[in-house]
């Protein structure tokens, strides 16, 4: 028996122990790990299962195009798409928001314009969204550090943003938030899979 209240005690102990989250959207779509001391465990996209080294062989060619894709990851990504995630990730977070610690939130935003004149609108209208947000924000969570800046770009003819984030979160959190999110992040590629079928 005593043995038993050991072992639950430390069981305890361990999910009351607080782990930092790594998440960042952009060009390269979202990306997330999560750290246990100098444990880094890439939450979403999945890891890819190990290939056999004749394939790898094969493959070697094609190494460039992956570094490109490294090297844009830090570009802002489809604002329509982040819309997606942000209903899955709250959904996730609607129970333990309060006790999440944020370390540090960047958010770019870039309004996409061809004049002048909507370009003025749209930035307007894009920092009284940002003046909104951020007391939602600041009263829901503790942040220690925010960076948050809205441009301008006359080329591009879809808004893009980039959101980069670090929080602190105790480790029963995470397996509740991974386990909330894991579900409907799944369901989200089976839809995606029926649209693209039809």
């Amino acid at each position: 028996m005593l043995v038993v209240l050991i072992i639950l005690a430390v069981i305890c102990i361990i999910l009351l122990l607080r782990v930092g989250v790594y998440a960042r959207y952009g060009e390269g779509d979202l990306l997330a790990y999560a750290r246990i001391g100098f444990v880094k465990i890439r939450v979403y996209p999945r890891p890819e299962k190990p290939q056999k080294k004749k394939k790898e062989k094969r493959k070697k060619e094609k190494k460039a195009p992956a570094d490109e894709a490294e090297a844009d990851e830090k570009k802002g990504g489809k604002v329509s798409n982040l819309k997606e995630w942000i209903s899955i990730i709250s959904n996730a977070l609607s129970n333990v928001k309060k006790r999440l610690r944020v370390k540090r939130l960047i958010i770019y935003y870039t309004v996409a314009a061809e004049d002048a004149a909507s370009a003025a609108m749209m930035y307007g209208g894009a920092n009284a969204v940002v003046g909104a947000l951020l007391p939602v924000i600041e009263n829901n969570f503790n942040v220690k550090r925010r960076d948050i800046r809205i441009g301008v770009d006359f080329e591009e003819k879809e808004p893009k943003i980039y959101v980069e984030g670090v929080v602190s979160i105790a480790i029963w959190e995470v397996i509740y938030i991974a386990a909330v999110f894991g579900y409907n992040a799944i369901n989200k590629g089976k839809l995606k899979k029926q649209k693209g079928g039809v």
